[in-house]
């Protein structure tokens, strides 16, 4: 989840991506980094997101892996679907974990079964 930010402002500030060039990125050394990270890169997108316009938003996006394009869409359609809606399917994944191992649910919209009423 670190690093779902990070693709939302690719997709703000570049038309394309290719997945053969990337790099890889560090594993974090502790939970107080991999937070750090996520902190900088909402940060980066928040940002990123205060400066746009329609006419960006409209402008079509692609991923692509070499010369095989993985998806082509407006950038308003990826920042939904690949930005917002992959960090709340991630967010209910990391419940299900806390689940399992026994750890109180944080809510999210609200109190969950595990919080005080």
């Amino acid at each position: 989840m670190a690093g779902i930010p990070g693709l939302g402002v690719t997709i703000v500030e570049t038309d394309e991506l290719d997945r053969s060039a990337r790099r890889p990125v560090s594993p974090p050394a502790s939970g107080a980094d991999l937070l750090a990270r996520f902190d900088a890169n909402a940060a980066k997108l928040r940002t990123a997101l205060g400066g746009l316009d329609a006419a960006t938003l409209g402008r079509t996006w692609t991923m692509r892996m070499g010369e095989r394009v993985l998806v082509r869409e407006a950038k308003r359609v990826l920042l939904r679907v690949m930005v917002l809606s992959h960090m709340v399917h991630h967010r209910a994944q990391l419940g299900v974990y806390y689940r399992l191992l026994n750890v109180p649910v944080p809510g999210v919209y609200g109190p969950t079964a595990d919080e005080p009423v």
